[in-house]
């Protein structure tokens, strides 16, 4: 089998950069007023040219989102954009939209074969059947990103349907109620479009609300997650099952974890294993790139390895915050990919710094902190070149050029720390939060 090259997300350079040093063999971005994220997770052009450099010097992939639905007085703004973007040579865009497939397509046949860019079909399109493939492939399409909502049977058979055409599957990261994240309530609501990057996530508030349940439906309803989780609830237990209170996230979904699932993906032969999370942290980033980076190498060097680390890599995964994670509809359809009790996001840690350099004469390393940072406290650093996560105490804190020790460091102080061991520069430094807020 082939290897499937490890898909990350990047809202900005430092991430983009963060998950290549990580891992990821490839990343994707959003560009600027057409991705579906808001402006802070996508770039500029400016930006988008130092992205494809870096990608370059690293010897990686670069794919860059442009999978809004457009309207008509938004066409010549897109063509300016995509002529723009073919003349710094991205190795895929990833689009939704039939009609800017179209427009990539016809500026496409002006360039020689070589210098043509390769459409991926986004997740937003909602592909879910062999006959979608070869449609989209019969019309230019190189890869299709599949949507979240396939079981593992229904993966099966398309697979076998559609032989060598490339698919892209998501294994990790947050869910949407809606198809591929289709969605309209955060623009009815608060005139927030989520299909144009402004997502309030309404699905995520808490709700109030109350059905006098038909008969008909009631014996249904009575087996859901909601009814069984608000029978200790009900004083009365005579009275019809509604939502009750502390259990009225009725949208909310959990987060997506297949990394236990990753052998049986595998055998689908992916030609990528996508990561969601384009307005995540640097410290998320790098995380979820070195784990999925460790399980799939470890996996195709020795299946008994992966499943000997397993529990390892399921445990780093607590580590960066997250909701409850569920394998979604893998197994079919299940009424454990919701959480009605909480939308809060569980946090065990959060990044404190960044390694900056290492004084090998002095033993001191450099940090641009990020977070504070206490004296007397554990750090954990993630090192990318050896893939491990070195604890250590901070027994002492200086401001750079200063040698009068302070008690804490905080956002924007650059300060040196005593430490036998040399990490790289731009190694993400983690510290505990403690007691955890969820």
């Amino acid at each position: 089998m082939i290897k499937p090259e490890l898909l990350i997300p990047a809202g900005n350079l430092e991430k983009l950069e963060t998950a290549y040093l990580y891992g990821a063999d490839a990343c994707y971005l959003g560009v600027q007023g057409f991705s579906l994220r808001a402006e802070k997770s996508e770039i500029n052009f400016s930006e988008t040219e130092q992205a494809i450099k870096l990608a370059r010097e690293y010897k990686k992939k670069i794919y860059l989102a442009l999978n809004s639905f457009i309207y008509d007085d938004e066409i010549k703004k897109l063509e300016r954009v995509i002529k723009k973007l073919k003349q710094l040579k991205p190795d895929a865009l990833i689009i939704a939209d039939p009609g800017v497939i179209h427009i990539a397509q016809r500026l496409n046949r002006a360039q020689l074969e070589k210098n043509k860019i390769p459409i991926h079909l986004s997740t937003q399109a909602n592909t879910l059947n062999s006959e979608s493939i070869k449609f989209w492939k019969k019309n230019g399409v190189k890869r299709i990103v599949l949507a979240r909502e396939l079981s593992h049977t229904q993966l099966k058979k398309i697979k076998k349907a559609i032989g060598n055409t490339e698919i892209e599957i998501f294994i990790h990261g947050a869910l949407c109620i809606s198809y591929s994240g289709r969605c309209y309530l955060s623009k009815y609501l608060v005139n927030k479009d989520a299909n144009r990057g402004e997502c309030t996530q309404p699905c995520r508030w808490e709700w109030e609300a109350n059905e006098k349940i038909k008969p008909e439906r009631k014996l249904k309803f009575e087996q859901s997650s909601f009814a069984k989780a608000s029978e200790d609830l009900r004083e009365d237990k005579n009275k019809p099952i509604q939502i009750s209170k502390g259990i009225n996230y009725i949208l909310n979904s959990k987060d997506l974890c297949l990394l236990e699932k990753l052998p049986e993906i595998f055998k689908l032969q992916p030609a990528s294993l996508k990561i969601e999370g384009r307005m995540k942290s640097s410290y998320y980033v790098s995380v979820i790139s070195m784990v999925y980076r460790q399980a799939i190498d470890d996996y195709y060097s020795s299946p008994a390895l992966f499943k000997k680390n397993l529990n390892k890599y399921k445990k780093e995964l607590t580590n960066i915050s997250h909701r409850d994670y569920t394998i979604n509809f893998w197994d079919g359809f299940n009424d454990n990919t919701m959480n009605p009790k909480s939308s809060g996001y569980i946090k065990k840690y959060r990044m404190v710094g960044v390694v900056e350099k290492y004084d090998e004469l002095n033993k001191e390393l450099y940090i641009q902190a990020r977070n504070e940072i206490k004296k007397g406290q554990f750090i954990e650093i993630l090192d990318y070149k050896n893939k491990s996560v070195n604890k250590i105490k901070v027994k002492s804190i200086f401001e750079i050029n200063k040698n009068e020790q302070i008690e804490s460091a905080h956002n924007t102080y650059y300060i040196r720390i005593p430490c036998s061991q040399n990490f790289p520069p731009q190694a993400i430094i983690r510290g505990k939060i403690n007691p955890s807020p969820f």
